[in-house]
C-alpha cells in the first residue's frame, strides 16, 4: 500500500494511520482485512536518544 498511496511514509511509519488505511481499503475493495494486510512495522519501532541508550544497564533484557 505504501508504494501506491504514500500513506505510512511519515515519521511514525504508519503506526498512526495504518489501521485506518487498512479499514478504508477493506471498505473500498470489499476484501477482508486479512486479505489486504496491515503495514509492516519498520525500525525504529520507537525512537530512542543516545542518552537513553547509554543509561541502560547491561543486565537489562
Amino acid at each position: 500500500m505504501r508504494v501506491f498511496f504514500r500513506a505510512g511514509m511519515g515519521p511514525c511509519m504508519g503506526r498512526q494511520c495504518g489501521n485506518a488505511i487498512s479499514r478504508i481499503m477493506t471498505t473500498e475493495t470489499g476484501l477482508d482485512v486479512s486479505e489486504i494486510g496491515y503495514f509492516s512495522v519498520r525500525t525504529p519501532l520507537k525512537p530512542m536518544s543516545l542518552a537513553e541508550l547509554a543509561s541502560l544497564d547491561d543486565t537489562d533484557p
